[in-house]
């Protein structure tokens, strides 16, 4: 098979698997108590100190208010990357409304979900008028046009070809635009890199059988932790997580960064997250001790943060940022 072949594959895989997604009534957004309960004691105060919010589309909605104010722009032009079903775009734009005039692009590979995502918009008379649609395939082409603001909720780590979308996003930046993000910057596939895998390996072994029931695969996993690779899927899921930092560092300024996850992704995510139980006293300690553990193996330097999110200028700027700046943050992918 030719690299060509292989592209084919992964966006026919990419498409299809959203496909499936939106026949099934649409992405799920249940995520495990626990992850809850972990994100308001260890990360929401984090956000809240450098964002002002710790509700991802308030975050956003925040950002651009903040940014809008500052340059005395009214109304602004906003594209989304990677947008989906809208749903988050439009959270956004609710929050917006009344306090600038917001048009909004947005992008995505899949037909179906773009004109699924336009139906819901038309049937709104606050979104009707307000966002047009594109189906485009981000790694060969782009949106024309200036905009103040572009951002990517967790839609980065699905493209394969991130140097020409950063490049188009640098160009594509009204003066004072900002690039706002919310995504993984983990190793490729949502893997644990080498440092890490030798932690979660220990933690794993450590936990009775329940505890290591996949929800996803629904069986109980063995005592050896299985560090899977989801680019093995054959789609776009995780394909270069592990360059977005580095490519970011390079082409942007980062104006506000919060960076976190790490070890204590692998239990707190939809397939073991579920297994912990708030009621239970060893489940609420055995989390609080990777959280403490997670942030003093960051801080020692020994593993990286594995998300982010952040606001970008297309110049050199100073950064505001909690614990870890974006620097250190970077694990370089070469090691």
């Amino acid at each position: 098979m030719n690299r060509q072949e292989s592209y084919v594959d992964r966006v026919n895989a990419e498409i299809s698997n959203f496909e499936h997604t939106l026949a099934a009534g649409g992405v799920t957004h249940s995520i495990p108590k626990m992850f809850t309960y972990w994100a308001s004691t260890y990360l929401s105060p984090r956000l809240v100190r450098i964002f002002g919010a710790a509700d991802i589309p308030e975050i956003f909605a925040r950002e651009i208010l903040r940014c809008a104010s500052a340059s005395d722009k009214r109304h602004v032009r906003i594209l989304s990357l990677g947008s989906g079903d809208c749903e988050f775009e439009r959270s956004v734009h609710t929050l917006l409304s009344g306090q600038v005039d917001a048009t909004w692009s947005c992008t995505d590979l899949n037909a179906a979900v773009s004109e699924h995502a336009q139906r819901i918009a038309l049937s709104s008379p606050d979104h009707a008028t307000r966002f047009n649609f594109h189906t485009i395939d981000l790694n060969i082409d782009f949106v024309q046009g200036q905009f103040d603001f572009i951002i990517a909720n967790h839609s980065l780590h699905h493209f394969l070809n991130l140097e020409f979308i950063f490049d188009h996003v640098h160009r594509s930046l009204t003066k004072d635009g900002r690039f706002i993000v919310s995504d993984m910057i983990g190793r490729n596939g949502h893997m644990r890199w080498p440092e890490a895998l030798t932690f979660v390996q220990d933690l794993w072994r450590f936990l009775p059988e329940p505890y290591r029931f996949n929800n996803h695969a629904k069986c109980i996993e063995g005592e050896n932790f299985v560090n899977y690779d989801c680019t093995s899927n054959g789609d776009f899921e995780g394909v270069r997580a592990q360059d977005i930092l580095p490519l970011l560092l390079d082409k942007f300024g980062f104006e506000r960064f919060v960076g976190f996850g790490g070890v204590s992704d692998i239990f707190l995510d939809k397939a073991y997250g579920p297994n912990f139980d708030l009621g239970k006293e060893f489940d609420i300690k055995f989390i609080q001790y990777i959280a403490a553990l997670n942030t003093a193996l960051i801080d020692s330097g020994i593993v990286k943060p594995t998300m982010m999110i952040a606001t970008l200028s297309a110049d050199p700027t100073q950064c505001v940022f909690d614990r870890w700046s974006p620097q250190f943050a970077l694990r370089d992918p070469t090691l």
